[in-house]
């Protein structure tokens, strides 16, 4: 099992390397990752993390992975492992109390960005900010990516299909979500794409 072993050496490297904050902000989160595996699909379906049953969670390994970023967060020498780890702690955290905290989860990426630039952290901005100021805001920050490279990126077209839906602009909507199967090799993800779309169809008639 892939996912076993990346635990595996993850856990081990920070055994290893205990005074490295990244080696510890990695463990912790591929041990994030690693204990929601048994929620992650249902019939063959993609199950997005906000709508995961957490009883099927490794709260043990949640446990241990709280734990290992708190030890990397004394280092004070914060880097990527360790933000993207602090991301994942929250959505865990939100799933268990019921309310996610969006604000942290828009600082969190922010900071992501502005130190490591990536598409997937723009998109994951997006959606935060989504949630803190609205949909629209939301678009100004998908519109300001790359057009040449968000052709391409199967993540940005769902994300602004989900922004369409919430502001009630279902065709475009509908169309976001047929570019984003276009590109999505993965078939979990692609059924639960395509229950999105099938859903916003539905609102047409």
């Amino acid at each position: 099992d892939m996912s076993e072993e990346a635990r595996y050496l993850s856990q081990l490297l920070a055994e290893l390397l205990p005074q490295e904050p990244e080696a510890l902000g990695a463990a912790a989160l591929i041990g994030y990752i690693h204990a929601r595996r048994k929620a992650r699909l249902r019939d063959g379906v993609l199950v997005p993390l906000e709508e995961q049953d957490s009883t099927l969670w490794d709260h043990a390994l949640i446990e241990q992975a709280d734990d290992t970023l708190a030890r990397a967060a004394e280092h004070e020498n914060f880097g990527r492992f360790q933000l993207e780890a602090a991301l994942q702690q929250v959505h865990v955290q939100g799933v268990q109390s019921g309310t996610t905290n969006w604000h942290a989860i828009l600082h969190l990426t922010e900071g992501l960005f502005r130190f490591w630039p990536t598409l997937g952290t723009q998109v994951s901005r997006a959606v935060a900010v989504a949630e803190v100021a609205g949909a629209e805001a939301a678009l100004n920050v998908l519109s300001n990516m790359n057009e040449a490279e968000r052709k391409g990126f199967q993540p940005f077209y769902a994300a602004r299909a989900h922004l369409m839906v919430k502001l009630d602009r279902v065709s475009e909507a509908i169309a976001d979500y047929e570019g984003a199967i276009a590109l999505t090799t993965d078939q979990a993800s692609r059924r639960w794409l395509e229950k999105r779309r099938d859903v916003a169809r539905a609102r047409l008639n």
